[in-house]
């Protein structure tokens, strides 16, 4: 609807949670827990989003189907394409 101070409010509140979401997603990766990564990576998909992010939510996606799947070998690459 155009309200500024809204969309001020929603970006404050997924960079907080996007750290948040981020630092789990890292802890779990490096800790090899593909139930953990899943979940954090599709956080992250819907928040990122939700901004039309289209690189960062493919990254997000990979990431998800990675830890779906327990295959995490090699998924540090969309973990950095992501917090890039």
């Amino acid at each position: 609807g155009g309200n500024r101070s809204v969309l001020v409010g929603l970006i404050e509140v997924m960079y907080q949670d996007s750290s948040t979401q981020m630092a789990e997603l890292g802890a779990a990766l490096r800790a090899g827990d593909a139930r953990r990564v899943q979940s954090a990576a599709h956080t992250l998909k819907g928040m990122v989003g939700f901004f039309g992010a289209r690189a960062a939510s493919a990254a997000a996606l990979r990431l998800e189907q990675a830890g779906e799947l327990g295959e995490l070998a090699g998924a540090s690459r969309w973990y950095e394409a992501l917090a890039g």
